[in-house]
């Protein structure tokens, strides 16, 4: 496998700006005490970015569609929920969130996986990786798995001690910094750890996270 060309970056700038707007917006309609609005903000997101993946989509086109137009709906109910209801609504899409993300880079590490760094570095690397790079990557892939663990558990207690507007802070305001500062920090420590790799490039790493036939051709 030879390292891929740069995928385009003009999108994932795009998806991450959307995502930012997404999330300043929830976070503002709970501090207003709006939280219908939030509710129905996290769900028609939800069903915007289902149903970019089915445009994209072969077989699954269909579900995927159902699936969006479900979460519309949702959001379009908004209004009519009972207030534990609509807490339960916001809380739960991004602890899943986290979760999920968790899994997916633990699951990489077991035996019989390729850890999903590993592949990212395959990708920008091509098949034979520089010196050191394979375990640091690894040991980078377990980074991920357990940061959003930790951040789903921070969120939690913070609902559990604060309340709801202390919750929407840390989940949507300290939590996004906080993988903002791992991601960008990481790599020029890289750079300090393995200088013989050569200087990682941040927008290079961002456009392969977010290209998925990137991750297509490193599996």
């Amino acid at each position: 496998m030879k390292a891929t060309a740069s995928p385009p970056l003009g999108a994932a700038l795009v998806r991450l700006s959307l995502a930012a707007v997404t999330v300043l917006a929830f976070h503002v309609a709970i501090l207003q005490g709006a939280v219908s609005w939030a509710v129905a903000i996290v769900f028609c997101s939800l069903a915007l970015a289902v149903g970019a993946q089915a445009l994209r989509a072969g077989r699954r086109r269909s579900s995927l569609a159902l699936l969006a137009i479900l979460l519309l709906a949702i959001a379009a109910s908004a209004s009519w929920w009972q207030v534990e209801e609509a807490r339960a609504a916001l809380i739960l899409p991004p602890l899943i969130g986290y979760l999920l993300t968790s899994a997916f880079f633990a699951y990489s590490l077991l035996p019989g996986q390729k850890p999903v760094i590993v592949r990212m570095c395959h990708v920008t690397q091509g098949e034979i990786l520089p010196q050191g790079l394979e375990p640091y990557a690894r040991a980078l892939t377990w980074g991920w798995a357990i940061l959003p663990a930790v951040l789903a558990l921070a969120s939690v207690l913070a609902l559990a001690l604060f309340g709801l507007e202390a919750w929407s802070w840390v989940c949507n305001v300290i939590n996004p910094l906080v993988f903002a500062a791992f991601f960008l920090g990481e790599h020029p420590y890289r750079a300090w750890r393995l200088p013989h790799v050569g200087k990682p490039s941040i927008l290079r790493t961002l456009g392969v996270m977010l290209d998925s036939a990137s991750w297509q051709r490193s599996s």
